[in-house]
């Protein structure tokens, strides 16, 4: 094994032989130092390897216990050893026994690189201290067939969690499921990791999507720009950054509070370029992080950032989805409404002509009726219906009629105001307040002054009637949304009844007692006139809103509309 994986391993080595008591490593440790033991008539014996930050390690003992200060004063002459050496009655021991005057010391190096030794206690010195090299071999076979032995079940449980998360993936699980399994593999599988976040990029914000243990704070938001702190330098560089100290790191940027961590290891989570976040992990311990764990970090971080980028896909698919259903069913609405038209319009015709005969007699028997005679009366009433009937005719004709009316780009601020001037006392009559807020750089719409007007009197009217003897709010508001114009006319009256609000711009629908259900189609027809639409909103008791939507002027010149159509 190279010598970089020994300083990756020797220290899990070292944790698993002092909590494993009967672990195979440490029987085969075992045996070999009382095979030693006899064969040398050592009374004591100890296996020490080299641990973090070089302090001495006992895995394995045999005989009396070492004393902890003489350890400490005898370890440091070991490291340089390169042969079997007899340390005599005056030298450092490691044991705080006079009846162990002499120990024998192996140094136990894999290809060069020191890492700890085999220490004998003796009474007497042995015969030939090189009769004990291969013992120490195969304490180095050993630790190197342990050392492989850990590495490959670090493997095996990193595989087994990469492959949980992929069912996951497989399976279509939701993204903070998904996000769940990648928090749960690094505490699994990184024990060196105390606290941990996730965090998106939202412009220059790194907002946290998922925590784990007590150091960050699951509403903390890091204010962040490429390249400044350690997060910006990992996000830029595109690579996972290790620090094993973040108060000696220049690119730390220290918060009013020291850091409750020490060690830090931040992964980029990037997809086709795109920057999405970071997966980073704490430690209160210095240098607490191996390469073994920024690699599987790294891997980690990488599905992380495929299930957001999974995650943001699917939700762009789920609005499209929904654009296109809505705009389905305003097609299928449109064609069912145009072909209404056509059918009002044919009704109308046909009413019409026998209507100009009804007028001809009713003017007829008015002459011939003397002025006293009671019929006269029966005869005011049957003309009174006639007009009523006759201008509903009218507005059925003039609504499916659909003439193409002279349009320019025009300020839609205009036309409401306008509109509402027709029905400012109906307004002050009706205790109505009408708030309008459009801002000054509302871009022009491409329409029919006359015709929109139209149809937003229609509206304004409908919603002064529906507030009628009550008082109210009259709201209308307008904003630019990718290349359209939309204005949401809302009012504070009673709503409109569920069981037409789906019907609400057929032909004869109407909430009105006496409405003809002619208002709101004649506004559906003029607003997809213009390539618009118009929705309702509306809850029985909170109110009505109305959401228009039409092309602005500039979407439209790019689209290819003539200049001069504007003259």
């Amino acid at each position: 094994m190279e010598a970089e994986g020994w300083q990756e391993v020797l220290s899990q080595i070292i944790a698993g032989l002092k909590e494993e008591d009967r672990s195979p490593a440490r029987l085969l440790l075992e045996h070999n130092l009382r095979r030693l033991a006899r064969r040398t008539g050592a009374s004591a014996g100890l296996v020490i390897l080299e641990g973090e930050g070089g302090v001495p390690e006992v895995v394995c003992r045999l005989g009396p216990a070492e004393a902890e200060s003489r350890l400490r004063e005898f370890w440091p002459r070991l490291p340089g050893l390169e042969r079997p050496t007899l340390f005599a009655e005056k030298d450092p021991h490691p044991w705080d026994d006079p009846a162990i005057p002499y120990t024998l010391v192996l140094p136990l190096r894999q290809e060069g690189r020191f890492l700890g030794t085999l220490a004998l206690g003796l009474a007497v010195p042995p015969d030939e201290a090189g009769q004990d090299e291969e013992e120490e071999k195969a304490v180095v076979l050993i630790l190197e067939l342990e050392a492989r032995h850990r590495r490959t079940a670090r493997l095996l449980r990193e595989s087994q969690a990469l492959l949980q998360i992929s069912q996951a993936l497989s399976r279509s699980a939701s993204m903070e499921e998904m996000l769940g399994l990648v928090i749960q593999a690094v505490v699994e599988n990184i024990p060196a990791a105390e606290a941990g976040v996730l965090h998106l990029l939202e412009g220059q914000v790194l907002v946290p999507m998922g925590t784990f243990h007590p150091f960050l704070s699951p509403d903390s938001r890091i204010q962040m720009r490429l390249g400044v702190g350690l997060a910006g330098a990992a996000l830029q560089e595109g690579h996972i950054v290790r620090v094993d100290d973040v108060t000696a790191d220049p690119r730390f940027l220290p918060g009013r509070t020291p850091p409750s961590y020490r060690s830090l290891l931040i992964a980029p989570m990037e997809v086709s370029g795109r920057k999405l976040g970071t997966l980073s992990l704490q430690s209160d311990r210095v240098a607490a992080f191996t390469p073994d764990d920024a690699r599987f970090l790294s891997i980690l971080a990488g599905y992380a950032a495929m299930i957001v980028e999974n995650g943001r896909l699917l939700e762009e698919l789920r609005r499209r989805v929904e654009e296109l259903g809505r705009a389905q069913d305003y097609l299928v609405r449109s064609e069912k409404l145009a072909a209404l038209g056509r059918l009002v319009a044919s009704v109308a015709h046909e009413i019409n002509n026998p209507l100009e005969g009804i007028k001809n007699f009713l003017a007829l028997l008015s002459r011939r009726l003397a002025p006293d005679d009671p019929n006269l009366e029966l005869v005011r009433l049957l003309e009174v219906g006639y007009e009523r009937i006759h201008r509903t005719v009218s507005q059925m004709l003039d609504l499916a009629r659909r003439e193409e009316a002279a349009r320019r780009p025009c300020d839609l601020g205009e036309i409401v105001g306008d509109a509402l001037s027709l029905l400012r006392n109906r307004l002050v009559d009706e205790h109505i307040e009408a708030r309008v807020e459009l801002p000054a750089a509302l871009p022009p719409v491409w329409v029919s002054p006359p015709r929109l007007e139209q149809a937003l009197t229609s509206l304004f009217l409908n919603a002064i009637e529906a507030m009628a003897g009550k008082g109210g709010l009259l709201e209308v508001r307008g904003w630019e949304d990718g290349g359209q114009v939309r204005l949401s006319i809302r009012d504070t009256g009673p709503g409109i009844p569920e069981e037409v609000r789906d019907r609400l711009f057929e032909p004869f629908v109407t909430t009105k007692r006496n409405g003809s259900g002619l208002g709101l189609w004649g506004c559906y027809s003029i607003l997809a006139e213009h390539g618009g639409t118009i929705e309702v909103e509306s809850e029985s008791g909170r109110g009505t809103t109305f959401l228009i939507t039409l092309p602005a002027w500039p979407a439209r010149q790019e689209a290819g509309e003539p200049e001069s159509a504007s003259r």
